[in-house]
């Protein structure tokens, strides 16, 4: 689904109303809905919050966190709403608001915001909406800060009270929250990689809008939504065999780095394919065979000392003919013979390649190998190997991330994965996702030979490499979503992901 900014989720809002009959009142309250359903969610997983504060400014947000305030004391939870605002001062779908709450104890302006906090509870956010601009004054930047302060659960409505909803900067200051249920269609603003500290996970919410209008966007920034990326799953089907779900090919393998290659052969092999082959130095080869199982190594010609060499070319291109898909890069080592005979399979390979870790670093030492290879290519380089590529420094990628994964894309006629908190998916044509799954406990060794190797797996089951590259990279988070809900974050490893795959498959095919 398109990203948008906030003018075009007014004109959205407008259109729905005069065009469809879709009143405003309707979209709070289905907001608001989502909004508790959000909360009721989270108070399950930590198993025993029933308080629930809820902060609401005088706007349309407020007016949202009013209506999950009632939907939260309807399900019997002990529910406190704090008003940062007079009543007489608040807006006329807060007012409407107000007089449907009955069971919820409501506070106008309170004295000490930081008395109603001290206890554990889960803090939803309902201050200030898209339309914030400038800096962020008193008493909301109090409350922000408040919210900030006091380390509970944070929900925010729509946006982090205090975020630009189009630059994803905070207003002088911003509430950091731990999930925001963002409404309709997400905000361009929450997409970039440094509001990932401000939004925490993502939700989008289906808010009852005529899907007639959904099209308004001329954005060219998308996102892939649960219920999206569920047509994306690879189906199974009678009659078949191991050989109709697709052969990757994996080169991989120096003295030093033997798990990289087998991280990514393990999560081709959960990510569906029907056969996985590992290329390894023919030294190692014992290494490999005593830690394989399904996946199968095989032998290539060397150059001493477990480094592969130009000898091994003619193996490699064999076995890519073979294959459906390869993947080349994890563990493999920065030797320059190495390098060369990466940028020799490129160059003479009609296949499709994800480059991964020490390819990217090979294909930065001549780029230009991408425009005249018959392959089809996917690189999937951190901000690191991106500045590589791009002969820049790593914080002009940091500032640059959309930006720079479009122009590789185009200039190199490839597919780009630029991983991060806001990993971005460029495609040669001018197409741009931002994945919205994952949690910071994927930041550990292996978690990029596991995407890899998901991305591998389902080029081989038949996606183009760009659709590959987007639901790859969304599934990769999911199943590290779900290895964090059993593990958490900081005792988060590589292989947790690759074994809750099959998790996230079962989730996305449920929805």
């Amino acid at each position: 689904m398109k990203a948008v900014t906030p003018q075009e989720i007014r004109e959205m809002d407008a259109r729905a109303s005069a065009e469809f009959g879709v009143a405003e009142a309707v979209l709070m309250e289905n907001a608001g809905r989502a909004v508790a359903e959000t909360v009721r969610k989270e108070i399950s997983a930590q198993n025993g919050y029933s308080r629930v504060i809820v902060l609401c400014g005088k706007g349309n947000n407020g007016g949202d966190g009013l209506v999950a305030a009632r939907h939260l004391c309807d399900a019997s939870l002990d529910v406190k709403v704090l008003c940062c605002f007079k009543e007489e001062d608040s807006a006329k779908r807060v007012r409407e608001q107000l007089g449907k709450i009955k069971k919820a104890s409501v506070d106008f302006l309170p004295a000490s915001l930081e008395k109603y906090l001290e206890k554990d509870c889960i803090v939803v956010d309902a201050l200030l909406g898209i339309g914030v601009s400038g800096e962020v004054k008193s008493p909301h930047a109090d409350w922000i800060n408040a919210i900030n302060r006091c380390g509970h659960f944070v929900v925010s409505v729509d946006v982090p009270s205090g975020l630009d909803a189009l630059n994803g900067l905070p207003c002088g200051t911003s509430v950091k929250a731990d999930r925001t249920v963002t409404m309709g269609l997400p905000k361009i603003g929450l997409l970039y990689e440094k509001a990932s500290a401000y939004t925490g996970k993502i939700i989008i919410a289906d808010i009852g809008y005529p899907d007639e209008i959904y099209d308004i966007s001329q954005s060219r920034i998308e996102v892939l939504a649960p219920f999206e990326a569920k047509t994306f799953i690879p189906q199974r089907f009678n009659p078949s065999d191991k050989r109709s779900y697709g052969h990757v090919f994996i080169v991989s393998g120096s003295s030093l780095y033997t798990g990289a290659g087998i991280m990514s052969a393990r999560a081709s092999m959960r990510a569906g394919a029907g056969l996985v082959t590992l290329g390894v130095p023919e030294s190692l080869l014992s290494v490999y065979q005593s830690r394989l199982i399904e996946e199968m190594p095989f032998p290539l010609k060397e150059k001493g000392r477990g480094i592969l060499g130009f000898k091994a070319l003619p193996q490699v291109l064999n076995w890519m003919q073979k294959a459906d898909a390869a993947v080349i890069g994890p563990g493999l080592s920065v030797d320059s013979e190495t390098m060369a005979l990466v940028r020799d399979i490129i160059k003479y390979s009609a296949g499709k390649i994800v480059l991964d870790a020490d390819a990217i670093t090979a294909v930065s030492e001549n780029a230009d190998i991408l425009n005249f290879s018959g392959a089809e290519t996917v690189l999937t380089p951190h901000a690191g190997e991106m500045a590589r590529l791009c002969a820049c420094t790593k914080e002009e990628v940091e500032e640059n991330r959309w930006e720079l994964a479009l122009e590789i894309a185009e200039k190199r006629n490839t597919t780009v994965v630029l991983k991060g908190a806001r990993t971005v998916i460029a495609g040669k044509n001018g197409n741009l996702f931002v994945n919205i799954t994952g949690n910071p406990g994927m930041a550990t060794g292996g978690s990029g030979d596991a995407l890899a190797g998901i991305i591998g797996a389902l080029i081989a089951q038949g996606l183009g490499s760009f659709n590959a590259s987007v639901f790859g990279v969304f599934l990769h988070g999911v199943a590290g979503d779900i290895a964090a809900s059993k593990k958490g974050e900081i005792s988060l490893i590589a292989s947790d992901i690759i074994y809750s795959i099959p998790d996230a498959y079962r989730m996305l095919s449920s929805l």
